[in-house]
């Protein structure tokens, strides 16, 4: 109940907002959803436009220091711990568990890695193979330091050409460079625009509700397999509207998805739209520092 949306809102932070009153004594009472995480703009449930009786609710569970101190691991965070330390191992591909064969492979670390960043940066070609081959691993997610899986295999090339003397580097940037090479080749297949895409059989049974998450989600990972396949079959996605007015290309502006963001604007997005804070996907690009972006929603 701790997962956040897009725009970094869980579901309290949602009630809240809306003054659902029920759901939110649900959300903090039963659910136990931690009252403290912010959303993208840093603000809690409590700094927004909210009832005086909803953040009476939330104040008191905020005071409640006894239970805020209390750690517990969710099944999911226990799952990605195993996973993250057999990408380090290079043993993912090994793995027979259910919990791996089940997990989301684009679930993120405390510092924003996937188990893609922690495979491909040391080095384990096979559990990379895995993740891109069988697990479809998203190539485009970045890290809490704005880096994709091929950055930091890039990083970590540069840094052991740096230290000389040490024999074994050598053979762990053989390893690095055809690592960088394989997801260098699937980003471009990616990415190619006359490489055939299906559309999506399962997606197409969903509502009209789900598939504005659904597709919001992967625009926010930068997915754009996932995000062709969804246009394929409702091409009506790249102008909808979430809860906050933001389009896709407001996501993907924000997240720094240049490569998305350029092909969102060849499927004729509207670039001009403003959201509910007064923003465009411009604006997004500018808050980032983004030239090369800023250039393409300019033109």
């Amino acid at each position: 109940m701790n997962k956040t949306d897009h725009n970094g809102k869980t579901a309290l932070y949602l009630a809240a907002t809306a003054n659902n009153k029920k759901a939110v004594k649900f959300l903090v009472h039963v659910a136990k959803v931690d009252i403290l995480i912010s959303d993208r703009y840093n603000k809690l449930q409590m700094d927004g436009d909210v009832h005086e009786d909803i953040k009476d609710i939330l104040k008191i569970q905020q005071n409640d220091t006894q239970e805020h101190n209390k750690l517990k691991m969710s099944t999911h965070e226990d799952t990605l711990v195993l996973v993250m330390k057999a990408c380090t191992k290079g043993i993912l591909h090994k793995q027979t568990d259910p919990r791996y064969k089940y997990f989301n492979m684009d679930s993120c670390y405390f510092n924003g890695d996937t188990p893609l960043h922690v495979a491909a940066a040391n080095g384990n070609l096979k559990d990379v193979m895995h993740l891109l081959d069988k697990r479809k691993a998203c190539l485009f997610v970045r890290n809490s330091f704005w880096k994709k899986p091929i950055d930091v295999v890039e990083e970590n090339i540069l840094f052991l050409k740096k230290r000389k003397g040490q024999p074994c580097n050598e053979t762990m940037i053989e390893h690095l460079n055809t690592i960088k090479d394989l997801i260098g080749n699937a980003t471009h297949k990616a990415m190619d625009q006359h490489t055939d895409i299906d559309k999506d059989a399962s997606f197409e049974k969903r509502s009209k509700e789900e598939r504005l998450f659904l597709f919001q989600i992967r625009v926010f990972r930068g997915d754009i397999l996932a995000i062709r396949r969804f246009l394929k079959t409702d091409a009506t996605l790249i102008n909808q509207l979430d809860y906050d007015d933001r389009s896709a290309l407001h996501i993907a502006a924000a997240a720094g998805h240049t490569h998305l963001v350029e092909f969102l604007l060849n499927q004729e997005a509207d670039k001009n739209k403003k959201d509910r804070y007064n923003m465009t996907p411009l604006d997004e690009a500018k808050m980032n520092g983004d030239d090369e972006m800023i250039d393409m929603l300019k033109g």
